[in-house]
């Protein structure tokens, strides 16, 4: 099985599960936009080391899970999350309309297109009106995309926030935003001045191209989607 071995190649360490570092923190609340996430229904597809999860949890959300994974799943069940054992599509039967947030970070990738529009279809489901989806992937269209896209064997199928805006056409979901992730500003004062000097240089590459081609091409190696579903 292509995920027999996926927690020895990941190194995750099962005593850090659900482990939140402030870095971890501070990316998430800004890719969430400050959403209020108090007494809400909060699920992760693929939830894999537990970061949002407990990122979710800290902040009052009731937080579900769903993974391919055994270990995880046990891990998940220990720390007291539930677990929805089951694809989303079956998910979405069992509980319609019951999320406010659906997130899926690092898992669109391991779909082929036809499992991908399924999946928006389910997420239409399992949403609220008003509902959002958040979804993180790696960036087809930039050059540093494909050392995250071409480095796991499990990765079916290679996506951009162009492709993914035209899967969405006609779906019920608004595209708040489609394209670079949030940076957060975190860490030490020397870490803090090199991250702000790599994506002040690639928002640099970014205006050259748009100068020279016309396009307005995202180039950082993930590329993040915020969704929200029509009220």
């Amino acid at each position: 099985m292509a995920y027999d071995l996926y927690l020895d190649w990941k190194s995750w360490d099962p005593s850090r599960f659900m482990a939140l570092s402030d870095y971890e923190s501070a990316y998430y609340e800004g890719e969430l936009r400050g959403l209020d996430l108090a007494g809400r229904q909060v699920l992760e597809v693929g939830f894999g080391s537990g970061s949002f999860l407990e990122f979710c949890r800290r902040r009052g959300g009731h937080v579900c899970g769903t993974e391919l994974i055994p270990a995880l799943r046990e891990r998940a069940e220990a720390a007291g999350v539930e677990v929805l054992s089951s694809t989303p599509s079956v998910i979405a039967e069992k509980f319609p309309a019951r999320f406010d947030l659906v997130a899926a970070f690092d898992v669109f990738e391991h779909l082929t297109f036809d499992e991908l529009v399924r999946f928006f279809e389910s997420a239409t489901k399992l949403l609220r009106p008003g509902g959002v989806l958040v979804a993180r992937f790696p960036n087809g269209q930039s050059p540093l995309g494909r050392v995250f896209q071409h480095g796991d064997h499990t990765h079916r199928t290679v996506l951009s926030a162009s492709i993914v805006r035209q899967l969405l056409v006609g779906s019920a979901f608004e595209i708040v935003h489609a394209g670079n992730p949030f940076h957060p500003r975190t860490g030490p004062l020397p870490k803090r001045i090199a991250s702000g000097l790599r994506w002040a240089s690639q928002r640099a590459a970014e205006s050259a191209i748009r100068a020279v081609y016309g396009l307005n091409v995202p180039l950082h190696p993930n590329t993040v989607i915020y969704l929200r579903k029509a009220q």
